[in-house]
């Protein structure tokens, strides 16, 4: 009977201190509202020959912090296509991240558009990037942030990208590249909560041309040319249309080029473990049991996944790590552009083989599609050995996966 008790009054404990913790994740945000840093300038890096790096900033209830930043990065877009094509790169970072100089995110993407501008640069084509920015750190010292933060960002996240300032930023971004012409394109990525607002934003939008709505047909066109989202944190039950409609329409697509891609590390610890555990321990003893869509997130929903990235063979030497510095210390511009001079093909991205380097030694990617999963809307588990954990989404082997999937989606002859 005693152990009865003594387990029932552990479940007890468990639930409140759960509660408590879940409770001051949504509230504290209210209770104590750190002070922000100034807006940044629109355009946050001009000066490199090799991109254009421009930062919008959103506040909690989804508005701008500083519209002007809008027109700055628009005027900035407008003066280089005169001469130029461009390839808009929007990204939005996740938890724990924000616009501060010192971010190692927004380093690691500098160093990305680097090595992007570098090889487009030969098509006068020009990369600009746009960092979609928010308040991912609420809190100092970090692990305080990474404590009790992520539920009140998680709902902040969802109020951005449901408010619809977000979608009219991709909008007007869309509409300058297509005033460029000249096979201009914007990418939309996101990462974590950055990935949930990016796709709360686009939802409607990718639902109604799947919809197969003759009127909106283009509709995702309007807003950008391919979405991808790194280890998503939201709900696959939200996926659940997209999904359906997908599979019924691409049945007998097998090898069609991206327009989505949602993308999850196997060893993705934060929505593989800490997100569906906050379902059994808060929500689940009062409003009883959730299905396995509601407490899984999409890119760790089995029937959902559509490829598999693994190592095909030979092995990658173990990733970097970001040193804690202000420097990206997780690829470097030398790693990616010794990557991509090493191959002749860059319009494949499914089987992909690496020679011999001083830093690895000769291995292999595959993109393995699951078995009557196709059309353009991919869901992709990686394995641990190319992309680790939650963070860590800057790896050479990945970003030059990324690279190649653009590459064969808009400059390569048509597969």
């Amino acid at each position: 009977m005693w152990r009865l008790r003594s387990g029932s009054l552990l479940r007890v404990c468990s639930v409140a201190v759960f509660s408590a913790i879940a409770w001051t994740a949504v509230k504290l945000p209210d209770l104590v509202n750190l002070p922000e840093p100034l807006p940044r300038p629109g355009i946050c890096d001009g000066s490199d020959p090799d991109y254009v790096l421009g930062c919008i900033e959103f506040k909690d209830d989804g508005t701008m912090r500083r519209p002007e930043q809008v027109d700055e990065v628009l005027a900035q877009i407008k003066e280089i296509g005169r001469d130029h094509s461009v390839a808009v790169v929007a990204f939005m970072h996740g938890w724990n991240n924000n616009c501060d100089d010192c971010n190692p995110y927004l380093n690691c993407l500098r160093v990305t558009l680097k090595a992007m501008g570098k090889l487009t640069a030969r098509n006068n084509r020009k990369v600009v990037g746009v960092y979609l920015s928010w308040r991912g750190v609420p809190f100092r010292p970090p692990f305080v942030n990474e404590a009790v933060s992520f539920w009140g960002r998680d709902h902040v996240a969802g109020v951005i990208g449901d408010r619809g300032y977000l979608l009219n930023v991709l909008y007007r971004l869309s509409q300058e590249k297509e005033r460029i012409g000249k096979g201009s394109v914007l990418i939309a990525a996101g990462h974590s909560l950055g990935a949930k607002a990016l796709f709360r934003a686009y939802r409607d939008e990718m639902e109604q041309v799947l919809a197969a709505d003759v009127t909106r047909r283009d509709a995702q066109k309007r807003f950008s040319d391919l979405v991808v989202l790194l280890n998503p944190a939201f709900s696959a039950a939200e996926y659940d249309m997209i999904d359906q409609a997908s599979s019924m329409q691409y049945r007998d697509n097998l090898d069609v080029p991206p327009n989505s891609m949602i993308i999850s590390s196997e060893s993705d610890y934060v929505t593989s473990a800490v997100y569906p555990l906050s379902f059994r321990t808060w929500w689940m003893p009062w409003a009883g049991g959730y299905s396995a869509d509601i407490i899984t997130t999409v890119g760790n929903f089995e029937p959902y996944r559509t490829h598999r990235l693994v190592i095909s063979e030979g092995k990658l030497s173990p990733p970097r790590r970001n040193s804690g510095n202000c420097d990206c210390s997780e690829v470097s511009e030398e790693d990616l552009m010794r990557v991509l001079e090493a191959q002749h093909d860059l319009c494949e991205f499914r089987k992909i083989g690496y020679p011999k380097s001083a830093n690895n030694p000769r291995h292999g990617l595959w993109l393995v599609n699951e078995p009557h999963r196709h059309g353009p809307y991919y869901v992709v588990q990686v394995s641990r050995e190319i992309l680790d954990g939650h963070s860590q989404i800057y790896t050479p082997a990945f970003v030059d996966f990324l690279l190649r999937v653009v590459n064969a989606r808009f400059y390569c002859p048509t597969q």
